[in-house]
């Protein structure tokens, strides 16, 4: 991924916004979501040869509302 991690966050904040995931996003009582951005995000730190292994691990644990933001980011920057 070449980008800046800043705008990076920038742009899957704006995608969960834009999925309607905001409330959901900054709920207090249950951090899932906030979580799993937080490990999409973190797929910029591991080493380029298991980017995709990861991202699959994470794919596939990820909760069913955040499916259509996984699949923004896999189009954008996978």
């Amino acid at each position: 991924m070449l980008c800046c991690f800043f705008h990076l966050g920038q742009s899957l904040f704006w995608r969960i916004q834009e999925e309607g995931l905001q409330i959901r996003y900054n709920n207090l009582d249950n951090r899932t979501l906030k979580e799993y951005t937080y490990m999409i995000l973190s797929l910029c730190f591991v080493p380029l040869a298991v980017v995709v292994s990861n991202f699959k691990m994470l794919l596939a644990a990820c909760p069913a509302e955040l499916l259509p933001v996984m699949e923004y980011f896999n189009h954008m920057y996978i």
